[in-house]
């Protein structure tokens, strides 16, 4: 009896031994599949970006719209507007659309405005034309003052619709003066 007990327990070992070394290739076998699935499903996403042209949208700068509606009656949102266009420029794609009474700043003869901490209009202007930042002006706010693009500083643009989203290549966040 004894020796059939000790093959027994004999047996007993071997199978879990067995069992032990087939669980752990059982888990080391389907731990290799989802990691051949991951890399093969990033590789694909690759594929598909760059099919897409966007293979680097992750890394594309976002936008930053700013609306500009006032002018000389509230110095504050004029300067605020100008001055968070040219601070936002350095990492960023930034277009500023001015209209409504905002196209008085960006006249030839506009009137210089000054207001608290902010630097002057006439600094701000000058600082946007040496920047990154796409200012543009809207033609109807221009008839509706009765000036012409002739009367606009000469490297500010008109707005065209279809550049309003296509300035930048990330998102597009709106700040609203």
């Amino acid at each position: 009896m004894q020796l059939s007990q000790q093959k027994k327990i004999k047996n007993i070992k071997h199978e879990n031994t067995s069992l032990h070394i087939y669980t752990f290739l059982f888990r080391l076998y389907f731990l290799s599949k989802f990691y051949l699935t991951v890399k093969k499903m990033s590789k694909t996403d690759e594929v598909v970006n760059a099919m897409k042209g966007t293979q680097n949208m992750s890394k594309a700068k976002d936008g930053v719209f700013i609306h500009l509606s006032h002018g000389h009656e509230d110095p504050q949102r004029v300067l605020m507007a100008m001055n968070m266009a040219k601070m936002m420029s350095s990492d960023k794609d930034v277009l500023l659309y001015i209209d409504n009474n905002g196209v008085y700043t960006v006249l030839k003869n506009a009137e210089d405005i000054t207001y608290k901490e902010f630097p002057p209009l006439s600094q701000l202007l000058s600082e946007l034309k040496n920047s990154s930042v796409k200012v543009t002006v809207c033609p109807d706010c221009l008839k509706a003052a009765n000036k012409t693009t002739a009367d606009v500083l000469d490297w500010v643009t008109i707005a065209d619709t279809d550049k309003f989203f296509s300035f930048t290549e990330g998102r597009i966040i709106t700040l609203d003066y």
